[in-house]
């Protein structure tokens, strides 16, 4: 369904006959999709512009083109540009065929319905998923990963003793805020469930009960967790109310803990209460699990013997003695809830695990061999303990063998008994008798996945599947899982997860309360829900049928093109929607509404299509061609002046800019929009542009600029535009003299390539390379710092009165949307940027050359192949082709009061880095060696231009350039960020500058360069011979670069380049690049802690020498020493209580550059020990207090080398409306 937006991602799945007719199958989707026959097309997708089907047809699918037996895909459309009308809820509500569906997303796969000899079913299609109608229920939006919730909040609203308890409970708005009320809020959903037409309601206002924000929508938590957390909720919210012990009434049973001694009898006990009952699925140890619940409970009641150390002390004999520890039942609750522990702990991988194997469960379930009758008929005195799933521990482990009956029908995760109506009318019944009504599925690991339930309808019997927005009908032999009727395989990631049974009682089994029944505030409730349900509905239509189109208006106070979006009715007039536009540009009290009107507009070619004259009283929607979800075109909101009148605008025009040229100022007019055909003759196009110009049309010289450096002149007067090579949109130049064409052609070759560039005034920044060499002082001065820039007054009235009067500016039109503006400059002079701040350059149109500003005709750079400003002489390269350079300070308000000094530059794109820049030293006020240019993009990301070399072809007119004082990069210089090396400090990488070195410079050089600097900025006073400089990888030291080594030919080196500096503190040991330096750290297992890194440097690669140097330098004896790599990154730091059984110690290699140690660089870290040492015996207080002290060591270095997995999020539910965060939490 393409007709809108909101129904693009909707498909009908139909399953017809082929004999079917067309107009049939036009009939059949109306009903489905709820719209009016006769007022959509049927299209063939993905096939083009192809006729719709035809309505009238009575030939059938097959000779009609659909292939039998295959997907047909179609499209709905609208028909004659208006939206199919949707039919009223009466006309909808018959049963739709059981052969078709709508349901949003993919078509279903092939091969997800399977099928066996109990059930087969020739026509079966898609039936089961079936609309809201059909099932008579509603389905729950899943948030992200709320599925979990869902299948919980289906089950407690099929539980017609919790819903009606919660109808009953009224809710007094006057106590209570209702948005975090959850007992009002699930008993508005509910009703919602009950008596909305929707498909599926949203949960967000229930999960913001909770106190939970969108981020736990994320989270993946237990059905069972949440049931439990829910409840405690739900008695907290309760007390002193009615249903202050509802959960307990419903939910809650009784157990006894007890101990019984086996010489004297004597026994000990304790009653505790439960909610659920956690059943294993597998006993610890065994390798086979339980196969039925019933095994199960046996297992969990089974008594174990305490014996041997586990002796219990008993207070009647004052001695240990062997005892009997187990369960037993007192109570079973109203609604029995069993929770199967599918999710265990695998000791021997260390991961959690999802046990899938079978465990069968009977529709009705007898209790009453379960329960303790004794102690049922003499109710205990004691206190009772809510213990929760504190007993989860206590079944026996030894497998019980029961003879249960074999009539269950199993199936692997979720199994029904299967006996015959008759055989249940024979089985004895008892007065502990528990009906199954709803089954929870798991699917997925225990890592993650998908829940969703399985529930009986008290109602009619039926069961359905309640999957999040998807209700379905269950065929009564199977259960859906993956989809609906899939067959059940063994070893399936699929199992039932919570059962939960309901007592048979006559007496205390109620039923739903219908609409009619509902209390008075219920229904209230009820009225409001529907009254906003319509207000929704309504406000969908008005979407449906709105349409949404992006609007463009050149503001004439702000001078830029300013743009919105439109939203209007499609049965507005253009009248109307003129009049919503000149509202929404804001231009009440600018200009008069006649003055304006709307027309068709290309932004992206810049061009107008078309205008609508005489159609101000037909729709938006005919005009627009429909609703759709986006337009191939846009509107423009043009603009006259009173004294003029609107051109007309036709399809088949082309839009020319023209730029006339003043050869006697070199300089190039603002552009003037004219519209002509593509048929007209030169003259006749000259004669168009003399009524736009004032111009003479017989003198007029005109050259068209059809791409770049091609400048046609136009001098055939008989040609066409088509035939000069015009085309939708074009830029044309011309003068009015009779100056040579060729002179002309020049002019516009120098100045056509003309940008506008805001720079901002530089800021002086801490840069240890920004003092200029000698050489440079002494053949460059800097300008004189009281210069100042030439003061001018502005207004933008200024720019108004100089632009063209043509009803569209070009100029304007051709223009960024930004919303950078101009300010009026300021009428003091304005001083020279090394006085300034750092001021932002800001893109704008000007059109006029002012009084006072600089222009000049620059040079470019012909020599590509270097980037410097000079050649070996040192004299200027640019001494070839004159381009244009024009700037113009100007002063923008910041907020602060004070005008924001910046530069308007006009500049041809074909100039240098190297020629602009040095253009702009009399406004920097410093040679173009000492600033920097940076390009500013989008989101203020600032990046440095360096290749001078370069053009700025790539500039454009809405670019923002910032200067930085400081050394710029010649060729062969690379900017590089000098770090120190503190290998024993916690912080063992600290920047210190930033620098600069060259192509050919060695390594003693750089640091010849560094001292002076290291001593100024970071307060290092070290000599030349007490430092080296090495190479960094992101945190891990690296090679020693040698005094000899040169950068580019030795060491690789790149812009943006990191290096170790690393303070010594005896002469420089690295003399060849045969050495490896590595670091060393002993571990004292006795002490549990690590001595200080020591460096080793040594000949070869190997291990017995490593040995040797370790034994010289701690003292070890060869035989004893233990060595190991690090892991990770450096400093390779791990906790104390890891160390010593988790490296991999003394490897059995001979050299160092081998598996698995690998190491052939400088810089690893070494582990050492003695093997003869042990290891600390620690207490259990000892050891946890030294974990926690490791842990928050890590922490803090972040050098945790351990993996860890997302830690999971506790399910809490807030019952103040949000969690409280502390302050000095992150």
């Amino acid at each position: 369904d393409t007709t809108s937006a909101k129904t693009i991602n909707e498909r009908l799945t139909l399953n017809l006959p082929a004999s079917t007719p067309v107009n049939k199958l036009y009939e059949d989707v109306a009903h489905k999709a709820g719209y009016v026959n006769g007022t959509f097309y049927l299209t063939w997708a993905n096939t083009g512009a192809m006729a719709p089907l035809d309505q009238a047809s009575e030939m059938s699918l097959v000779l009609s083109g659909f292939e039998a037996g295959k997907r047909n895909f179609l499209q709905l459309t609208d028909k004659d540009g208006e939206q199919p009308q949707i039919t009223s809820v009466t006309d909808s509500s018959g049963v739709d065929d059981s052969s078709q569906g709508r349901f949003i997303g993919p078509l279903p796969r092939d091969g997800t319905v399977g099928c066996s000899s109990d059930y087969s079913s020739p026509s079966y299609s898609y039936s089961s998923i079936l609309n809201k109608s059909e099932t008579g229920y509603v389905g729950l939006v899943n948030q992200a990963m709320t599925c979990y919730l869902n299948s919980l909040l289906q089950t407690l609203f099929m539980t017609p003793e919790f819903r009606n308890a919660l109808y009953n409970w009224e809710f007094e708005e006057s106590e209570e805020d209702p948005v975090i009320s959850i007992p009002y809020q699930l008993k508005r959903l509910f009703v919602l469930l009950q008596t909305s037409k929707k498909r599926a309601i949203e949960t967000t206002d229930v999960t913001r009960s909770f106190g939970w924000d969108s981020s736990e929508a994320w989270q993946q938590h237990d059905v069972q967790e949440l049931c439990r957390v829910m409840f405690d909720a739900l008695e907290q919210k309760w007390k002193q109310t009615e249903q202050a012990d509802l959960i307990n009434q419903l939910y809650q049973g009784k157990l006894k803990d007890y101990v019984r001694c086996l010489e004297c009898g004597y026994e000990s006990w304790r009653i505790d209460t439960y909610l659920d009952i956690p059943l294993v699925i597998r006993p610890f140890g065994a390798s086979q699990a339980f196969g039925s619940v019933e095994e199960a409970l046996q297992a969990f009641i089974q008594p174990e013997t305490l014996d041997g150390p586990n002796q219990y002390f008993c207070e009647r004999c004052k001695k240990k003695c062997d005892a009997r520890k187990g369960l037993r039942f007192l109570h079973f609750p109203y609604l029995l809830t069993l929770q199967l522990k599918r999710f265990d702990f695998d000791y021997t991988t260390m991961h959690r695990i999802k046990l899938n194997d079978r465990m069968t469960f009977p529709e009705e379930l007898d209790m009453s061999p379960f329960i303790d009758v004794e102690d049922e008929k003499s109710p205990q005195t004691e206190s009772c303990t809510d213990s929760g799933a504190e007993n989860e521990g206590s079944c026996h482990s030894d497998q019980m063998s029961n003879d249960f009956s074999t009539d269950d029908a199993v199936d692997e995760g979720i199994c029904l008994d299967n006996t015959s109506s008759a055989e249940r009318v024979l089985k004895p019944k008892s007065s502990l008798t528990f009906e199954l009504f709803s089954v929870m599925v798991h699917s997925g690991s225990a890592a993650g996945g998908h829940y969703y339930a399985c529930i009986k309808s008290f109602s009619d019997s039926q069961w359905y599947s309640f999957n999040d927005q998807h209700v379905s009908k269950v065929i009564y032999q199977y259960y859906p899982f993956l989809s609906n009727l899939l067959i059940f395989r063994p070893n399936s990631s699929t199992n039932a997860y919570m059962l939960m049974y309901r007592l048979k009682d006559p007496s205390r089994n109620a039923k739903f309360l219908e609409v009619e029944d509902f209390p008075e505030h219920i229904k209230r409730l009820v009225q409001r829900e529907r009254e906003s349900e319509e207000q929704e509905k309504r406000q969908r239509e008005i979407e449906r049928n709105t349409c949404k189109i992006k609007l463009f208006c050149i503001h004439p106070v702000k001078m830029m093109m300013t743009e919105n979006k439109l939203e209007v009715h499609k049965d507005k007039t253009l009248r109307e929607a003129t009049e919503m536009a000149y509202k929404l540009m804001d231009l009440d009290g600018v200009v008069p509404l006649d003055c304006c009107r709307l027309v068709k507009y290309d932004e992206f070619h810049e061009y107008l299509e078309r205008s609508y004259e005489g159609e101000e009283d037909m729709p938006m929607g005919l005009l627009l061609g429909g609703v759709k979800s986006s337009y191939m075109f846009d509107l423009l909101l043009e603009i006259r002046r009173p004294d003029q009148m609107f051109q007309p605008y036709k399809p088949g025009e082309v839009m020319v800019k023209v730029h006339v040229v003043d050869l006697k100022s070199e300089s190039i007019a603002a552009p003037v929009s004219v519209r002509a055909y593509l048929n007209q003759t030169i003259t006749e196009f000259k004669q168009l542009i003399a009524q736009a110009t004032g111009l003479c049309a017989e003198t007029m010289r005109v050259v068209l600029e059809r791409c770049y450096n091609d400048l046609r002149l136009l001098y055939v007067p008989n040609k066409t535009l088509k035939a000069e090579g015009f085309f939708r949109s074009n830029k044309v130049h011309l003068h009015n003299t009779y100056f040579n064409g060729s002179f002309l052609k020049l002019t516009i070759l120098e100045e056509k390539h003309s940008d506008f560039e805001h720079i901002e005034s530089p800021a002086q920044e801490p840069d240890a390379a920004s003092q200029p060499s000698q050489t440079e002082n002494s053949t460059r001065a800097a300008s004189d710092t009281e210069n100042q820039f030439p003061s001018e007054e502005r207004s933008d009235s200024d720019v108004n009165n100089d632009r063209s009067t043509s009803s569209v500016d070009s100029d304007i039109l051709s223009s960024s949307h930004s919303s950078d503006t101009l300010c009026n400059a300021d009428s003091g002079p304005l001083p020279l940027a090394n006085g300034l701040d750092s001021h932002s350059i800001t893109s704008s149109r000007r059109s006029k050359a002012h009084e006072g500003k600089k222009e000049t005709w620059d040079t470019a750079e012909e020599d590509s192949g270097t980037d410097s400003e000079y050649d070996e002489n040192g004299k200027s390269k640019a001494e070839a082709q004159y381009l244009y350079f024009k700037a113009e300070p100007y002063s923008q308000e910041d907020g602060s009061g004070e005008g924001q000094k910046c530069l308007l530059v006009h500049v041809d794109k074909r100039i240098t880095l190297a020629a602009f820049k040095q253009n702009l030293e009399p406004f920097v006020g410093v040679p173009s060696t000492q600033f920097k240019v940076f390009r500013v993009y989008a989101n203020n990301q600032e990046f440095e231009s360096v290749r001078l070399n370069e053009t700025l072809s790539s500039f454009s007119d809405d670019n923002k350039i910032t200067i930085r004082l400081g050394r710029a990069l010649k060729k062969g210089e690379y900017r590089v960020k000098v770090y120190q090396l503190l290998v024993n400090d916690p912080e063992p990488c600290k920047f210190l500058l930033d620098t600069v070195f060259a192509k050919g410079m060695t390594v003693r050089q750089s640091k010849e360069e560094l001292l002076p600097q290291l001593k100024d900025q970071c307060k290092l006073d070290i000599s030349i011979d007490r430092f080296r400089l090495r190479k960094k990888t992101w945190k891990n030291p690296g090679t020693v670069f040698l005094d000899y080594h040169v950068y580019e030919e030795d060491i690789n080196i790149s812009s943006n380049w990191e290096v170790f500096l690393e303070v010594l503190e005896e002469p420089e040991r690295m003399k060849s690049m045969s050495q490896l330096a590595v670091l060393t750290r002993r571990w004292c297992p006795a002490q549990m802690k690590l001595e200080a890194f020591r460096e080793v440097v040594l000949e070869s690669s190997s291990v017995e020498e490593l040995k040797e140097k370790l034994s010289e330098l701690s003292g070890i004896p060869l035989e004893n020493l233990e060595f190991a790599k690090g892991r990770g990154t450096f400093p390779c730091d791990m906790s104390v209580l890891e160390i010593h059984q988790d490296l991999d110690w003394n490897p059995k290699v001979s050299t160092l550059n081998v598996w698995p140690l690998y190491i052939c660089d400088d810089g690893a870290v070494i582990f050492y020990r003695v093997s003869t040492e042990e290891l600390m015996e620690l207490s259990e207080e000892e050891r946890n207090e030294l974990m926690k002290k490791e842990s928050s060591r890590l922490l803090k270095t972040g050098h945790r080398v351990s993996y860890s997995p997302r830690k999971e999020k506790a399910l809490k539910i807030y019952l103040d409306g949000g969690p409280t965060k502390d302050p000095g939490q992150d």
